[in-house]
């Protein structure tokens, strides 16, 4: 048993710091400006350069059998960042591709096996991800999580964290903004038209969209706050402040503390930020050449959304 006071971070590809590394290995293509990324996620041109990175990725991968890009990765990620700059050990147990639901079903799971432990939570940190992931249950099994087979985390299964925390489960996640994506197959197409959350969706309106997603972040924060006994910290990587700004009209109120409107969407978010809205998109200019050709930000903003971290919640 140990009283080792840790901090607990869950999130998807964004926190777990995919790409991060690249731009340390020859013919890396180069960083893309923010204005770039935020311009064409989605658009044809966006997977056609996507697609060309990620095969010098999977060779670069396949070259990289120890998986030193993964340590690197780890090391340059804002929560190894953060974790230096308290002096407390940060667990990150964020799962690329991962839905909403999942992360909060894993850290539920996490913070009660690392309390029976003995570790003492301090904060628990969670970046959540987009709002058209969704996911089911493949099968039980005792090894690790199922990533869509992603190549990166092929490594991941041989260089485990020291803390091992086991009896997970297989989950298959699918974002419904790539349905025509290649990796998804004719039945789980079919679970996506019938799936009833899925339908719900597409058949909302923008605005709709919006409070649904901010209602559906706040019951899982109630459900982590009621599992755990911790009120988490809800953090944005983009995903939240690009659709926000395009939903609602008056995005300051977004990261505005004073918001005092009686609207459903302000006293959420008031609700979830109440100490105010972080996001890795807030850290930097829109010309500034901060993301990867994968669409994740690089080393540089993952060491200033650090220290915002480290500033805002910690002093």
């Amino acid at each position: 048993m140990t009283n080792k006071e840790i901090i607990y971070v869950n999130g998807c590809s964004f926190t777990g710091g995919t790409d991060i590394a690249d731009e340390l290995y020859e013919q890396y293509p180069g960083h893309i400006s923010l204005d770039y990324a935020i311009n064409t996620t989605g658009h044809p041109e966006a997977f056609d350069r996507s697609r060309q990175y990620f095969n010098w990725k999977q060779t670069l991968v396949a070259n990289d059998p120890d998986g030193h890009i993964l340590e690197e990765e780890k090391k340059l990620r804002w929560s190894n960042v953060l974790s230096n700059i308290l002096g407390i050990d940060v667990i990150n147990n964020s799962c690329a591709g991962t839905d909403n639901q999942s992360m909060i079903i894993r850290t539920c799971n996490d913070i009660a096996k690392l309390q029976r432990q003995g570790h003492v939570i301090k904060k628990i940190i969670i970046q959540f991800t987009c709002r058209t992931r969704f996911s089911y249950v493949r099968s039980w099994d005792s090894n690790s999580w199922d990533i869509n087979k992603s190549y990166i985390y092929a490594i991941d299964k041989r260089n485990k964290e020291k803390i091992t925390l086991d009896d997970e489960f297989y989950m298959r996640y699918i974002n419904l903004s790539l349905i025509d994506g290649d990796y998804i197959n004719p039945y789980e197409n079919i679970f996506l038209k019938s799936y009833n959350p899925c339908i719900l969706y597409e058949k909302q309106s923008e605005g709709s969209q919006f409070l649904n997603y901010l209602l559906q972040l706040k019951i899982y924060k109630n459900a982590i706050m009621g599992s755990t006994g911790i009120e988490p910290i809800f953090v944005d990587s983009w995903f939240l402040k690009l659709f926000g700004c395009q939903i609602v009209e008056n995005d300051v109120r977004l990261y505005n503390s004073s918001i005092d409107s009686k609207s459903i969407i302000d006293r959420t978010i008031a609700e979830l930020f109440p100490e105010g809205f972080s996001s890795m998109i807030d850290i930097c200019l829109r010309d500034d050449l901060v993301m990867t050709p994968g669409y994740h930000f690089n080393s540089t903003v993952h060491k200033k959304f650090a220290e915002h971290l480290s500033e805002r919640y910690f002093k």
